[in-house]
Formats: structure tokens, sequence, C-alpha cells
């Protein structure tokens, strides 16, 4: 077993995954609990694993009295894989291009950095979203992912919504556009959902994958804040940027659209995870 998992890890799956999947291969059915027991893992991973294996198209559930799971044949899984990786490598391809064109008109600017402003706390990072939320017409395109800066919870939704949400319900008025992704937090899904489902009454466009890339806004496919983790700090450290430059913008407008076809409404989610409707 162990010579298949770093093959299936270097394509993106966790080493627990990579194991379960190829534990489904050697029977047709198998319970959770049989999973769980030949896999050597506890119930709750084993719920979570299969849920992001049926996502990636790698098993299927089949239900009944006793809900049973199979793993789907590699020729299909492989295939699927494969056409996902042509897709990325057509959008690397693109941004490759994009990204050229920025680094060689760098000659032409004087102050190359000026379109470039870091920012290190949290209270510039919330003053500058309410600006830019302020002075969008548009459009307003982002990947929302925890740790929030803003510290969204079920116990302040309300109020993050009004206070600190007030300049993006301005600006869903006046007409422009927001689409939203929200990575999903699998600890507790029934507060998640109360949580979009909220943004989602405020206006928002809202969709949810099971995995983002980094935290990402784009406004006008103009201006660029990007938050990314400082992989040689301890801890959760992020650097956020933000970076004025339509190139650089609709490079990364693509590959929110890529992410946005991929992902999930609330309600096929919901869906997805029984969840049971309120009255």
């Amino acid at each position: 077993m162990e010579k298949y998992i770093r093959p299936l890890t270097n394509i993106g799956l966790t080493e627990l995954e990579a194991k379960v999947y190829i534990n489904m291969l050697k029977k047709q059915y198998f319970t959770a609990t049989e999973i769980a027991t030949v896999s050597k893992i506890n119930r709750t991973q084993t719920y979570d694993i299969l849920s992001k294996l049926i996502n990636r198209g790698m098993c299927s559930e089949i239900r009944g009295k006793v809900r049973k799971y199979s793993a789907n044949d590699p020729e299909n899984v492989f295939s699927h894989l494969k056409k996902e990786i042509e897709q990325k490598r057509i959008e690397i391809d693109k941004l490759e291009t994009n990204l050229k064109l920025i680094y060689k008109n760098k000659e032409n600017n004087h102050k190359p950095l000026d379109f470039i402003q870091v920012l290190t706390t949290r209270s510039s990072i919330i003053s500058k979203v309410e600006s830019l939320e302020t002075d969008a017409k548009e459009s307003v395109l982002a990947f929302n992912k925890p740790p929030y800066a803003m510290n969204i919870g079920q116990s302040n939704v309300n109020k993050i919504s009004t206070e600190i949400r007030k300049p993006e319900q301005v600006s869903i008025t006046r007409g422009v556009l927001y689409k939203s992704l929200y990575e999903i937090e699998p600890e507790n899904k029934q507060e998640f959902i109360k949580k979009v489902q909220y943004f989602q009454k405020m206006g928002e466009n809202v969709k949810l994958s099971y995995k983002l890339p980094f935290k990402l806004f784009i406004f006008d496919t103009r201006i660029t804040m990007l938050a990314l983790r400082n992989m040689a700090a301890p801890g959760l450290s992020f650097t956020t940027m933000t970076i004025e430059h339509s190139d650089f913008a609709k490079a990364h407008a693509g590959i929110f659209e890529l992410y946005w076809e991929k992902s999930l409404t609330i309600e096929e989610f919901m869906e997805e995870n029984e969840f049971k409707k309120e009255d």
C-alpha cells in the first residue's frame, strides 16, 4: 500500500485520503465502520474523508437501510483528474502570460512598487476592505477562508453585519455585484451554514468550496487584495497586500471563476450533507 500513497499525495490527496481510497478498492462495498476499522482511523475522520473523496469523484455513496460506500473505477477517476490538471495548466499558461506583461512593463515604471501596499495589522486590513468596498462601482469577488480578521461567528454575525459589513451593505444597495466563495468549515457545519445564509440574505451571491488556495478580494477587476500565509513564521501569520494593477486583477478573476464554477450552492451543500430544513 505504501508505494501508492506517496503518488496519490503528490496529486493533492492527504495521506489518510489516499489510504482510505486504496483500502476501498479491495472490496465492492464498505460501511463507514468497516472503512474506519480497515484504515485504522476514527469514525469522525472517516466521514470527513469520505465526503472529500465523494467531492473529488473518487468514491460513491449507496444509500439504504445501512449506508455503504464504494470506490469508483480508477480509470474514470484519473480521467477526470487529467481533465482538471489540463484545465489548470491552461490557466497557468494564461496567468504566466499576464504576469510576464507586468514583469516586462516594470522598466517603464519609475516607481514600480507604487501600486503595492502591504498591511500587517487587523485594523488596517479591515479599514482597507471597508474603503475599497465603499469605492467599488461594479463588482467585488472574494475568496473567504478562516482565520477571519473580522472574527465572524454565530454569536456575533448580526453585529458584524451591521457594523463592519455596513460598507458592503451600502455597496450592494448601490448595485455592486458581490460574488463570495466561502471555504467550508467542517468542524461546525451548522454554524457555518447559518453564517453564509445570513450573508446570502444580505445580498451576496454565495457559493461554498471545500478548499480555497488563499484569501482574496478583487475590486472592479482593478484592485486585488491578497493574504498569503507566512510559512516560515510560527502559528498563523499572514502578509496582506493590495495590488492596484488591472492585468494582475484580471488574472486572479479568471482563477476565481474557475473555482466558482466547480463550487456548491448553499442548497447543494445542505442536500449533500443531509441538513434538516428549518420550518
